[in-house]
């Protein structure tokens, strides 16, 4: 039989993927925007890297994109699998 105590131990890791899987679309989102808008990321590389040139800076933010867009799918993915299962993977009991 299932406590309320292990119940809500279980819920605690799911709903810090569920606001990792968030935070990292936001992220993934905010770069999208910044790309065909203000900039700022191509800018802040820019200054970082003074001797990029502007396709190398364009393959920077690609190659960030893409990261981020890959790590927040798997995050997704771990999100799904741990909801089908019916809970948060636990470490064994000593």
């Amino acid at each position: 039989m299932t406590t309320l105590k292990q119940r809500s131990h279980n819920r605690t890791p799911l709903a810090m993927m569920y606001i990792g899987a968030g935070l990292t679309a936001i992220a993934a989102l905010f770069a999208f925007i910044d790309q065909s808008t203000t900039t700022v990321l191509a800018d802040h590389i820019k200054a970082s890297y003074p001797g990029y040139e502007p396709g190398a800076i364009g393959a920077a933010i690609a190659a960030y994109l893409a990261i981020l867009s890959t790590h927040g799918s798997d995050i997704g993915a771990a999100v799904a699998c741990t909801r089908r299962e019916g809970g948060a993977a636990r470490a064994p009991a000593r």
